[in-house]
């Protein structure tokens, strides 16, 4: 419970400092009220897409999606290695079931990054409203 609540935790803060930057890279204290809601809707939806990219790529590396390649370049810089012996016997099968033992969560960076987009199009909603 307490890992999953740092997880969220710190999502959460990386969405908010990524937003913030933004956010402060636009100057919205300068801006007029219209444009305001444009650089909150463009600074809350940048964050949660990365947020929720990040989750799907996790997803996809869980799936084994680049299994394949990361054992072709394991193997590749393996030939440069003085002991030959461990290399040499590993197979594709031993190295899938190995890395895949344990799955890394992923839902976390998805439903944090789902919110920030929800907030956007709440700001963007405010934002054709005031026009």
């Amino acid at each position: 419970m307490k890992k999953t609540i740092i997880k969220y935790s710190l999502a959460t803060a990386f969405g908010i400092f990524f937003t913030l930057t933004i956010i402060c890279s636009k100057q919205i204290w300068t801006c007029r009220t219209k444009e305001v809601f444009k650089v909150l809707t463009d600074s809350f939806f940048a964050s949660g897409v990365i947020l929720f990219c990040f989750g799907l790529l996790i997803l996809s590396y869980n799936e084994g999606t680049f299994d394949m390649v990361m054992f072709g370049v394991k193997r590749f810089f393996g030939l440069f290695r003085k002991d030959l012996s461990k290399l040499k016997d590993e197979t594709f099968y031993d190295y899938r079931c190995a890395k895949h033992e344990y799955k890394k969560g992923f839902g976390y960076l998805l439903i944090v990054g789902l919110v920030f987009i929800a907030f956007s199009l709440l700001f963007l909603i405010f934002y054709y409203q005031y026009n």
